[in-house]
């Protein structure tokens, strides 16, 4: 099967050498993403902010490769406290459509402002072109 990369055009994937996402089939494994706002360089304070902006740095990719958030199957959850992570599910869950999720607790290299990292994983519609 042909492997199709999607980059969202971040220094940091060009510094570390990652794709935002890789598609094999109608299978696309995005990347972990953080609630950073690219847009106004701030991240909010609280879970629930992170978790709906990491849901916005998430859209595009399933875009560009014609689906949306319908086709997320499976939900990774990083919170950096254990106190957080109910609070983390359930605004990923307010996001999302029921996806299998599992939430673990982590230590993160990007600072301590960052609370939240989603990393799901989609099956497209067969209709997506490759």
């Amino acid at each position: 099967m042909m492997r199709e990369n999607f980059s969202s055009g971040s220094n940091f994937e060009a510094m570390w050498g990652y794709s935002r996402a890789v598609r094999v089939g109608r299978r696309l494994w995005i990347s972990g993403t953080i609630g950073y706002d690219y847009a106004t360089m701030d991240i909010a304070p609280d879970v629930a902010g992170q978790v709906r902006q990491c849901v916005a740095n998430i859209r595009p990719a399933l875009a560009a490769m014609g689906s949306d958030l319908s086709a997320i199957v499976s939900l990774e959850i990083y919170v950096t406290d254990p106190a957080l992570a109910g609070a983390a599910l359930d605004a990923a869950a307010a996001e999302q459509n029921a996806p299998a999720a599992t939430t673990t607790v982590v230590g993160f290299p990007y600072g301590p402002q960052v609370l939240v990292e989603l990393r799901p994983f989609a099956i497209l519609p067969e209709e997506t072109p490759s």
